[in-house]
């Protein structure tokens, strides 16, 4: 089928061209020979006028106008899937369905075992998979190629539907043998002893709560140790004076089989919820609507 002289069939092969910059690895994306890519990347290159992928220091390179369909193509694409998987309504107990969610491991942890749980006395057809949040599993979403983030209201996307999950607040934990601290923690304290913190990704970056705190009090804390998840920063207060800033509701599953005290901060932190972010093109999509629901029912469980 034809579109303004595009064969329509063409744009899956253009947006695994895009994608992976690489005829063979395109070819071998939609398991197709490379010959035939390359004839489906010389019809492209003959509609657009233009080479779209060019060789530049033994490296295909994508050009100017390849850079700026890549969006619009990734979206149209799973607009398409959209509608093609669109169905009357959706039923977990006869669905083949597999939701990928990126999160960090304190919504895992808060929230997506309760709703992995739930999900599973739904239907044996429905499966989860999580993703800690980094740069490629937002592409993922922008790309359509993930179903929800689960993450702070500070890091949603702005051009996508989402909606409140639940609110938290921060607090201040420290080892129950840290004879430095008792039920509470002043200022003073809080400026001066070596604290631990969570960064994310491959190339790390600061959390929510360490890009407020430099924003509002002109300094970064001390930092004895840094991680790459939530989840060990107690074992890494465990034994000595450090402290940790985290979640209270994380903060109480912890203090459930952890020697850790939790105490408030000596000053107002800022607010915090978690929401649940979706690809706007899937907006309609039954099994995506059902799954918000699993999500919003976990979250007011908690």
């Amino acid at each position: 089928m034809r579109f303004n002289g595009l064969d329509l069939n063409l744009l899956v092969a253009l947006d695994a061209l895009l994608s992976e910059a690489s005829v063979s690895r395109a070819a071998d994306r939609l398991n197709i020979s490379q010959s035939g890519m390359s004839g489906a990347l010389a019809r492209l290159r003959e509609h657009f006028e233009d080479e779209l992928l060019v060789q530049i220091g033994g490296k295909m390179r994508l050009t100017s106008l390849a850079q700026g369909l890549t969006e619009p193509l990734a979206d149209v694409l799973q607009r398409m899937q959209s509608i093609a998987a669109s169905r009357p309504r959706f039923d977990p107990a006869v669905a083949h369905r597999h939701f990928t969610i990126g999160s960090s491991d304190y919504a895992s942890t808060i929230l997506l075992a309760e709703v992995s749980r739930a999900a599973s006395r739904c239907g044996a057809g429905i499966t989860i998979g999580v993703r800690q949040i980094e740069t490629e599993v937002v592409n993922m979403m922008e790309k359509g190629t993930i179903d929800f983030l689960v993450t702070a209201h500070q890091q949603l996307l702005p051009d996508h539907p989402s909606e409140i999950l639940f609110e938290d607040e921060y607090v201040c934990v420290s080892w129950t043998g840290n004879s430095e601290i008792g039920k509470s923690i002043s200022w003073r304290q809080y400026r001066e002893l070596p604290h631990v913190i969570s960064e994310f990704g491959t190339e790390p970056r600061p959390n929510v709560f360490d890009i407020w705190f430099l924003k509002t009090h002109g300094q970064t804390r001390n930092i004895a140790a840094s991680l790459l998840n939530f989840g060990v920063l107690p074992e890494f207060v465990i034994g000595t004076n450090r402290i940790a800033t985290c979640h209270r509701r994380l903060a109480k599953v912890w203090a459930k089989r952890l020697p850790i005290r939790i105490c408030p901060l000596p000053f107002q932190g800022p607010p915090f919820f978690e929401c649940v972010q979706w690809h706007r093109a899937a907006d309609r999509d039954p099994a995506i609507w059902w799954f918000r629901g699993l999500l919003r029912d976990a979250a007011a469980a908690i």
